[in-house]
């Protein structure tokens, strides 16, 4: 009867089943989180493991999760249909029927089983494959240190001894002996190499005993000491270098304990006993190279000849080969194991050769590689070295070329020779890349290459030398009518059948500018080994020694023919500015005629105002440069006004265009012009610079014509200087030498001493002359240049002197008193003074 009861109560207590079962599953999940995160936890820090019963819980809670949540599906579908109130009674009793059921389930999983975790099986010692090498002497040792480690008080244990003699084979010998042995619950075998860090040892440790790997270094060693600290361990430390272990950075936990059942040990292997003293060692093991006998017996053993030693063509020289290895075990077996076969005394005599003539404490890091393969790799490096030395003694040669001397017969042979066996070398290392045996043929090549370098030449200096081009800053703008003569004059430098340019147009017309892009050009890739930029105002003989490198002190004719032999088989490009006066190329030691082949290219550009010298200097190809069209002109010059200026006003704009087209299309004059008008608020201003520039260029009868073109523009902006201090600023840069770059602090001192800068203190004084000069630059009347220096260009020079004739005097060279006089100011360079007494 109360089954029958239950049964028809199923349909109306659907609400309830399904609540409680929902809340019952959604308690018994969030405790399935909880306890999956204690078994994560304990595994990361202790490297323990889930037990049965606690997976098989964790999957049935998963498995009743996924119930309850079909279950909750079906009744929240039907409550979306039906509003809660459905009357399919049947479909309701399955589902409250089902929740009731499932929900008996979940009830019988709340409690959870315990223990969670339990540690891992016992891992021991993991076998590591090794190779079966008998050599007697080193049983004993291995008996001794396996009693040390097992019944000795000891807990660091070190095995000294050099490289190669068999410390490592030891060392994987006692942890194989451990295999199936229960003394130690761990047995870890790590490698600390040259250069190995904390992080790189504890990785080897946590794979080994499963460990989670994540965090810092601290962290991981907080890891390993929670998961070792009450266990019995034997940790062995291969080829430690450098330094000491520190146990508690990597997570061992120190001081070992050896008390009970507890045993926990540590053997390192080192060639260095600091470190083993470092390391606290209190039981030294020591590995020695072996003795003569059990070393030609080994050596004999791995070459597989039982009558080696007595054989009448080799056996001398395998005595002689076991000798130079020097009881190293690791060397007999490989060398043994190399010469297996080999009958050719020639091939014996190669590899004594290989051993003396390598780092014998390395070579046994090589096993792998054949002896065939050690020859040709030294070979590499001994060509390298060949090869070094040999550019070492190119540049001295290069330096000393340029200095008037000549290398002698010897050096020229020795790098014959050089180049000669370098080429021999590459051969023998292509074939044996090919897997070709080439073993006689490098160590030939390998002793022909030893003999080079005892014979290299001594006492080599290396200066360094110059870059083929020297990068020189210029004003950034594109004009289109610029670039095609850029492009014409590079296309002329690229043909062969050209030798010298010629490029011509007016004062301030740019080309100056162009040249330098022509050099500029060359920077990052170059045909020719030099690129020299030189000004025709400045001793070009000079200008050009000094570019490469070549001691000026010696007398004009010996630094003409020193630049001659230096330049005549080279590849160079000359670039000259500014020639006002026909240049003889021999007297500036430019070799002529200029050779143009597939070898060698020899080319000069000069820039010039006159037609004359174009035709006196005999050029290839002339390049003429000309104004400016009116839109280039009117493009120029408003990049170089002020913007807001420009654009506070339309009229400003429109006036801004008539006066670019006032100015001929001179760069220069657009460029000053643009930078003086900067300060011309007013629609007034624009107007009277306007009439004034209109003024200047519609008389024809005016003699200067360079002063109609270029230097009234240019006075303008002189003009339209603050005030007269800058003016007279101004005008004394001029007394610098044509060309010559103006160190600010000169400049500066210059200023103060005539009383054109006079502030209360030496601070304020520089700072108000550094404002000055910054005015000038920004109206372009100067510009930068290297090493915090100022230049003036030479049209805004020769403008500055044509202002202020009469007044200034700048004289370079003989100048006699009484050819001028009310004069205010004269500057001297390079003078001598005629005065009567």
């Amino acid at each position: 009867m109360n089954s029958l009861l239950k049964q028809a109560a199923y349909p109306f207590n659907i609400r309830r089943n399904v609540q409680d079962l929902i809340t019952h599953t959604d308690d018994l999940v969030a405790r399935r989180h909880d306890i999956a995160r204690q078994i994560e936890a304990a595994d990361r820090d202790g490297g323990m493991i889930p037990t049965h019963e606690a997976r098989q819980w964790l999957d049935r809670v998963e498995s009743a999760r996924l119930s309850a949540d079909t279950i909750r599906g079906r009744y929240e579908q039907r409550c979306r249909m039906f509003g809660g109130c459905s009357l399919n009674l049947w479909s309701n009793y399955r589902i409250s029927k089902r929740a009731a059921e499932r929900l008996a389930i979940v009830r019988s999983y709340e409690v959870v089983p315990s223990p969670i975790t339990i540690d891992p099986p016992a891992l021991a010692a993991v076998n590591i494959p090794i190779e079966s090498v008998q050599i007697h002497s080193q049983e004993s040792i291995l008996e001794e240190a396996l009693r040390c480690i097992t019944e000795g008080p000891s807990a660091i244990i070190g095995i000294c001894g050099p490289g190669g003699v068999g410390k490592t084979h030891l060392l994987k010998r006692i942890n194989n002996n451990f295999v199936g042995d229960s003394t130690f619950r761990l047995v870890i075998f790590v490698t600390a190499t040259r250069g190995c860090s904390v992080q790189t040892i504890q990785t080897q440790i946590m794979e080994r005993i499963n460990l989670n790997r994540d965090g810092d270094s601290v962290t991981r060693a907080n890891r390993i000491v929670r998961f070792l600290k009450a266990k019995s361990f034997l940790l062995l430390v291969d080829d430690l270098w450098g330094g000491e272990l520190e146990m508690g950075s990597v997570g061992i936990p120190y001081p070992l304990k050896n008390e009970g059942q507890l045993k926990q040990k540590v053997v390192i292997t080192t060639r260095s006993p600091t470190i083993c003293e470092l390391m606290n060692v209190t039981t030294h093991v020591k590995v020695e190279v072996l003795e003569d006998d059990e070393a030609r017996e080994l050596f004999m053993e791995y070459n597989g000849h039982k009558g080696l030693y007595s054989d009448p063509h080799i056996g001398d020289l395998a005595k002689e080969l076991v000798k130079e290895l020097k009881g190293v075990a690791s060397q007999l077996i490989h060398f043994g194991k190399e010469m297996r076969g080999r009958k050719d005394p020639k091939r014996w005599e190669d590899a004594i050769f290989v051993v003396k003539t390598s780092d014998t404490t390395h070579l046994q890091d090589e096993d792998q590689l054949s002896l065939k393969g050690t020859i040709v790799r030294n070979l590499k490096v001994a060509t390298e070295n060949m090869l070094a030395r040999s550019n070492e003694v190119r540049q001295k040669i290069e330096i000393a070329e340029r200095n008037g001397k000549t290398p002698t017969n010897g050096v020229i042979s020795w790098l014959r020779r050089v180049d000669s066996i370098t080429s021999s070398a590459e051969i023998i290392c292509g074939q044996h890349q090919l897997n070709l045996d080439v073993s006689q043929s490098a160590a030939e090549k390998l002793h022909e290459v030893q003999e080079c370098l005892d014979n290299q030449p001594s006492d080599i200096v290396v200066d360094v030398l110059q870059t083929p081009t020297e990068y020189i800053p210029i004003q950034s703008f594109e004009l289109r009518s610029q670039n095609i003569v850029l492009q014409d004059a590079l296309r002329y430098i690229a043909d062969d059948s050209v030798e010298m340019i010629g490029i011509r147009g007016a004062a301030g017309v740019g080309k100056t500018h162009i040249l330098k892009k022509i050099n500029n050009s060359f920077h990052e890739h170059s045909d020719f080994q030099f690129v020299i930029f030189v000004t025709a105002s400045r001793n070009i003989r000079e200008q050009i020694a000094r570019r490469l490198g070549i001691n000026q002190d010696d007398r004009d004719a010996k630094l003409v023919t020193r630049i001659s032999k230096f330049l005549e088989k080279r590849s160079f490009l000359l670039l000259v500015d500014d020639l006002r006066e026909i240049l003889d190329p021999k007297e500036a030691g430019i070799p002529f005629p200029l050779r143009n082949s597939s070898e060698i290219r020899q080319k000069v550009v000069f820039t010039t105002r006159s037609e004359h010298i174009c035709g006196q200097m005999a050029v290839s190809k002339k390049i003429k440069v000309t104004c400016l069209e009116q839109d280039e002109a009117i493009y120029l010059f408003r990049q170089n006004v002020d913007m807001g200026i420009l654009h506070s006003s339309p009229r400003i704009e429109e006036l801004a265009n008539t006066l670019a087209k006032e100015l001929s299309g001179l760069p220069l004059a657009l460029i000053t012009t643009a930078r003086a008008m900067s300060s011309r608020h007013h629609p007034t201003g624009w107007e009277d610079a306007i009439r004034e520039m209109h003024d200047l260029f519609r008389h024809k009868d005016n003699p200067l014509n360079m002063e109609k073109g270029v230097y009234q523009p240019i006075k303008f902006s002189y003009d339209s200087l603050r005030n007269d201090t800058l003016k007279q600023c101004f005008l004394t840069c001029s007394m610098w030498p044509v060309d010559q770059n103006i160190r600010k602090d000169e400049l500066v001192q210059c200023w103060m001493g005539l009383g054109l800068v006079d502030e209360p203190n030496i601070r304020s004084s520089y700072n108000e002359a550094y404002k000055l000069i910054c005015d000038l630059e920004a109206a372009c009347l100067l510009e930068s240049g290297p090493n915090n220096d100022v230049k003036m260009q030479n049209v805004i020079r020769d403008t500055a002197l044509w202002i202020s004739h009469g007044k200034w005097v700048v004289h370079t060279g003989r100048w006699n008193h009484r050819q001028q006089t009310g004069i205010y100011s004269i500057t001297f360079i390079g003078t001598r003074l005629c005065v009567s007494l």
